[in-house]
């Protein structure tokens, strides 16, 4: 609002303002639908003023800086003055930048500029009167609640003087004879006898440090030295029993072994660190913790050229299974998820990881057991030579629906999860550029726009893909429907589950280009009627502003543009900010429906990733989705992008 103008520059734009009597030149259109009531004859330093504060504060209008500055009446907030106000102000900006000597600006500031106000422009005066009884209504109910604050605040400052602080101190302990020592002075005792004088400390000086209660405080450690100034190891002070301590002594241990393995420490290195301090854990416990943890582990190297490793699905289950005290249910269901990852410029790696999913627990990167590594890139061939023993291992669990260990059967039910581009390949499927590239359903790519067919039309016997036929076509000399090699994960396609977070950026990566093009194509428009257009510049701007770095350039060379990738989390908060900050970006025509395109996609997405979806049918979400469609294709012909082809359809599953 413009109170939040500071008072200089509030007084820099005064007294440039005044109500002229001469209508100014303006298109039949607007006259005869409008009737002109008023003209503001507005001074071109104040219109160079107002420019340099829009700038300074981009969340006033320009209406409420005017409506400042008259004090007899008040203009509505419009869609239409604010444009005006804001293309005029850009006009006069520039003439003040091409026009900088002192004379030629002198000449511009005795200058002024024209604008029509209509009748509906105008606030009426039951409008004004209307929201000053809002806000005095609004006032009163702020006042009560102030009221009812400051006599609770007041009560409880009154308690809090009542309640004695030296309530629960504790008596000082009398003083013991016993706390006296008669042996040996530290620094005179041996190693042994060291560690037995710092366990009688450790046990006693709760009772020598009984004063810290009358302060309200408690030491939870003590560190101390020797008279001639020798270090002596931290006593820990805390109410800690004694399978706790060695819990914590264990984590301790865990994350030095951690530290020594990561930065490759020698065990040398190690001991003589130990050696010039008192609170590091020996070497041989660390020692006796990697043999141990060594143990536990059976890693195999992968076939072939390609470097790697992996683990067994059946020993890291064992292992997950004697973790839980009660199982989380009858059936336990495992996640098996891959994804290819590039690490450095020339290096990429394939990450294969299992989890258990939980009813209740939303799974996160902790819960994760990683099940391979291989320094490859994400292909067919490469991912059949290096993992054949790992996806036989899969297959062979998810066939057999059960694992034993020890004398006890576990009931165990198998999912395979990653991107759109990992599912393909180890499912066999030819790339997202094919005719047929849907894992789940034989649909064709030029068929992906068509919404009239019902919701389970692709779930029907004929349209759905299984396994089975996907085998048969992979050993067929003409392998229909996308297929392109025999399956390396036998799962069937209702046991697959994509990443919704891959699909959002898919669909999120279309909409942004849709919106850039969008505003280029204003540019070059604004730039065919020479006008200054800065479209583009202004739709960086507010990406910026979503709190993501973001630029746009074109690479040397080419004529396309290029723009900065954005991460998924980047691209949620786009989602959600941008749309309200399209406003003269893009083609008013088409801005409404572009904006509700955004909103729709956004709450699409979250309604998929809460537990309400698994509570509604298919066909209520086949529903949502087809409306968000056929808006997305009402949008053909009209802006670029927004075509059949460029939908992806996933079938329901």
């Amino acid at each position: 609002m413009s109170y939040n103008l500071t008072t200089p520059d509030r007084n820099q734009i005064e007294n440039f303002l005044q109500i002229g009597t001469r209508s100014p030149v303006l298109a039949k259109s607007f006259v005869s639908n409008n009737k002109i009531v008023l003209t503001l004859e507005i001074k071109y330093p104040f219109l160079r003023k107002l420019s340099a504060s829009k700038f300074k504060y981009p969340d006033l209008y320009y209406v409420d800086i005017i409506n400042s500055q008259l004090g007899f009446l008040h203009l509505k907030q419009s869609d239409r003055l604010e444009k005006r106000f804001y293309t005029v102000c850009k006009d006069i900006a520039h003439i003040y930048k091409k026009n900088s000597g002192g004379r030629q600006k002198a000449k511009l500031d005795s200058k002024f500029t024209k604008i029509a106000i209509f009748e509906n422009d105008i606030l009426s005066s039951s409008e004004l009167t209307s929201s000053l009884e809002k806000f005095a209504d609004e006032n009163v109910s702020l006042a009560d609640q102030c009221r009812i604050l400051s006599k609770q605040i007041k009560e409880s400052e009154e308690q809090r003087k009542l309640d004695s602080p030296a309530a629960n101190i504790s008596k000082p302990y009398e003083i013991d004879p016993i706390l006296i020592n008669n042996g040996k002075k530290f620094q005179e005792a041996g190693k042994t006898q060291r560690y037995e004088k710092i366990k009688t400390l450790t046990n006693k000086v709760d009772k020598a440090l009984w004063f810290f209660e009358s302060y309200g405080l408690k030491p939870s450690s003590l560190k101390l030295t020797t008279v001639s100034g020798e270090p002596v190891k931290q006593l820990d002070l805390a109410d800690k029993d004694d399978e706790t301590r060695r819990s914590m002594d264990l984590e301790k241990m865990k994350a030095i072994l951690f530290i020594l393995d990561k930065f490759k420490i020698s065990d040398q290195a190690y001991h003589e660190i130990v050696r010039k301090t008192e609170d590091l854990p020996r070497l041989h416990s660390i020692v006796r913790l990697r043999e141990k943890t060594n143990s536990t582990f059976e890693i195999y190297r992968t076939t072939g050229n390609i470097p790697g490793a992996y683990v067994s699905l059946k020993s890291e289950l064992e292992n997950c299974f004697k973790k839980f005290e009660t199982l989380p249910s009858e059936t336990i269901k495992i996640k098996i998820s891959g994804d290819g990852t590039r690490v450095t410029r020339i290096s990429n790696f394939i990450v294969l990881s299992f989890s258990i999913i939980s009813e209740t627990a939303k799974l996160s990167a902790d819960e994760q057991t990683v099940l391979a590594i291989v320094k490859t890139s994400e292909s067919y061939e490469n991912l059949s030579s290096s993992l054949h023993p790992v996806f036989s291992e899969i297959n062979e669990l998810y066939h057999s629906g059960s694992i034993q260990i020890n004398e006890n059967i576990y009931k165990i039910q198998l999912f395979f999860g990653g991107d759109m581009k990992f599912l393909q390949i180890c499912l066999g499927i030819g790339s997202s550029t094919g005719e047929y590239a849907c894992v789940w359903c034989k649909v064709s790519k030029f068929d992906r726009g068509d919404i009239s067919k019902p919701w389970d039309f692709y779930l029907a016997p004929d349209m759905k893909r299984s396994i089975s036929e996907t085998t048969v076509l992979s050993r067929s000399s003409k392998k229909g429907y996308g297929v392109k090699h025999t399956p390396l994960l036998t799962f069937e396609p209702e046991h697959c589950v994509p990443d919704e977070l891959h699909l959002f950026m898919r669909i999120f990566d279309v909409l942004l280009r849709n919106v850039i093009d969008d505003a280029r194509n204003k540019d070059i428009m604004a730039k065919v009627n020479e006008e200054k257009g800065d479209y583009l510049e202004f739709l960086v701007a507010n990406i910026r502003k979503c709190g993501v770095s973001f630029d746009i350039w074109t690479p040397k060379g080419q004529t396309e543009l290029d723009w900065t990738s954005l991460c998924g989390a980047d691209m949620k908060k786009v989602m959600k900010s941008l749309p309200d900050l399209l406003m003269f970006v893009i083609h008013n025509e088409t801005h409404d429906t572009v904006v509700k395109l955004w909103k729709d996609f956004w709450h699409i997405y979250q309604y998929i990733c809460s537990n309400e979806c698994e509570r509604r049918t298919g066909e209520a979400t086949s529903t949502l989705v087809k409306d968000w469609i056929t808006l997305f294709l009402s949008l053909f012909g009209k802006r670029k992008g927004y075509g059949p082809l460029n939908i992806t359809r996933i079938s329901t599953v």
